[in-house]
């Protein structure tokens, strides 16, 4: 799980109290930190990355590839400020191996909390199980209720003190939310995010966090300070555990308190037997996958899972967990994902993440090309589709397979009769294309003379009747919209193919509808 400064500085402290927090990065909090190595001077600081050193190992000049923690045991000296992209935590005389087992500790205390909250994930636990099993970590009354704020489950002490009557409080009544409303920027009904909220009558702090099935309310988790006041990792920790109350809100056990509108639409598209208007225009506006901006594509993948260890649902939420936005359904006994890369994130580290999920839980997965208009969901599930099949055949192929690397064979095996043709088409020359609609010079034909002269410079310049100097440099702004090999023979007689569909395109359905 991800570990914030904030997080294993307050834990530092419940054993070294003199430990001080000397430097922050300003990114610091979304670190993804590794288990603490020990830091001697001859090693390069590594992003990510937490080590444990005395003040003495600590160069005068630190510049990691990025954010990273080091702890030292001693009080910080004056070079310490001269340290790059570090944030630092000192503590007084504690030895380096002392130091060491206390950092590799809070990394195991918050290691064996997830790890059984993944458990009560296979074992469809109440609710009142995640809550008790975070008791421990977090340390507040907590509860659960439904969108209607009727109660579902609790954990913690049942009466908090300051309340009326002493009893505990199992709804919120309206002029209470009504207050939380008015010193809140955003309505707890609507808000994804936590709401921190003071009663001043009773003098005690609550953070209300809605839990989301799709995206629609399933319920609020409410947590309530009666101990301490929240400290900054309070909210890092409550979010944590929500992620998984609202994996366990959507499961059959607890059907009734809110359907997973972004799933069920996804698998009612999959298996409907027509694609009308209204389930399209219902699964792009109940899904966040709807807000894209300029930079960012949708894809869609098709996953088998070869480790008979692990569940097909268990890999479905962990993928769906670890991408962003993204919605997974079992179809065909096959994993369904449809996600899209973060904004201003590259195609190249998005498919890295994948790969590396891939790896982590032995899966297979082929992959669909870009897409932006959910009408081409249903053709982007077929170029998964036939990705995924088309890579068993081979004996060294990679985890994710791609379709545009079997293209040509889907095209010479089923023409335009499952896919429509713009689907098919290099996606080189369909920029191409759209270049010379406002252009005075068709790059598409001289690209096509070209390859049908053998890629001979001079023979294609006679037949364009330009001088041979001047085609070459059309050539080279040519080359500019093109990814593909021309000294390979494939994407050669690829190139042709698309080239001769967007010459002359075959006939098929008008598109519907655009959205």
């Amino acid at each position: 799980m991800k570990l914030s400064i904030n997080l294993i500085y307050a834990a530092l402290q419940e054993s070294v109290p003199g430990a001080m927090l000397r430097k922050r990065n300003k990114n610091d909090n979304e670190l993804l930190l590794s288990y603490p190595h020990y830091y001697p001077s001859s090693f390069t600081i590594e992003q990510n990355r937490v080590y444990i050193a005395p003040l003495e190992h600590l160069p005068v000049h630190c510049a990691p590839n990025g954010p990273c923690l080091l702890i030292t045991t001693q009080m910080p000296g004056k070079n310490i400020s001269m340290c790059n992209n570090l944030s630092i935590i000192t503590v007084g005389d504690t030895d380096i191996a002392t130091l060491f087992d206390l950092v590799a500790d809070i990394f195991d205390r918050y290691n064996q909390w997830d790890s059984a909250l993944k458990e009560l994930i296979f074992q469809d636990a109440p609710l009142e199980a995640y809550l008790a099993d975070s008791l421990s970590v977090i340390g507040n009354a907590m509860s659960v209720h439904d969108n209607s704020f009727s109660y579902l489950a609790q954990a913690g002490i049942t009466r908090v003190s300051g309340l009326s009557g002493g009893n505990k409080r199992e709804f919120f009544d309206p002029d209470f939310l009504l207050r939380v409303d008015k010193q809140s920027s955003e309505s707890i009904f609507y808000a994804k995010e936590l709401i921190y909220f003071r009663d001043e009558g009773t003098k005690l702090e609550y953070y209300f966090l809605n839990l989301f099935s799709g995206s629609t309310a399933a319920g609020r988790l409410v947590v309530i300070s009666t101990r301490r006041s929240f400290l900054p990792q309070d909210g890092a920790l409550i979010r944590h555990m929500a992620r998984y109350l609202e994996a366990a809100l959507t499961r059959s056990a607890f059907s009734g308190c809110g359907r997973n509108l972004r799933r069920d639409s996804l698998l009612e598209y999959l298996t409907g037997k027509d694609h009308s208007d209204d389930k399209i225009i219902h699964l792009k506006t109940v899904s966040p996958l709807s807000k894209l901006q300029e930079d960012q594509s949708l894809y869609c993948l098709i996953c088998t899972c070869w480790d008979s260890s692990l569940t097909e649902q268990y890999i479905s939420f962990q993928l769906e967990r670890a991408l962003p936005d993204s919605v997974s359904v079992l179809f065909n006994a096959r994993i369904v994902l449809l996600c899209t890369n973060r904004p201003k994130q590259t195609v190249d580290s998005l498919f890295q993440e994948i790969e590396t999920l891939l790896k982590k839980y032995n899966v297979t997965a082929g992959c669909s090309n870009p897409f932006t208009d959910f009408y081409d969901l249903k053709y982007c599930y077929r170029q998964a589709e036939f990705a995924l099949k088309s890579k068993g055949h081979m004996a060294s192929a990679p985890l994710l397979s791609h379709f545009k690397s079997y293209t040509l064979e889907h095209f010479l095996q089923y023409g335009c009769s499952i896919l429509p043709w713009r689907l098919v088409c290099a996606d080189c020359v369909l920029r191409l294309a759209e270049h010379d609609k406002n252009a005075s010079v068709s790059y598409c034909d001289s690209l096509r003379i070209f390859l049908d002269t053998g890629l001979n410079a001079s023979e294609t310049a006679r037949r364009l009747d330009i001088k041979r100097n001047t085609f070459l440099v059309r050539l080279e702004r040519i080359m500019r919209f093109i990814d593909l090999d021309l000294d390979n023979m494939d994407d050669r007689l690829y190139l042709l193919l698309s080239l001769r569909l967007i010459q002359t395109p075959p006939v098929e359905e008008p598109h519907p509808f655009s959205i």
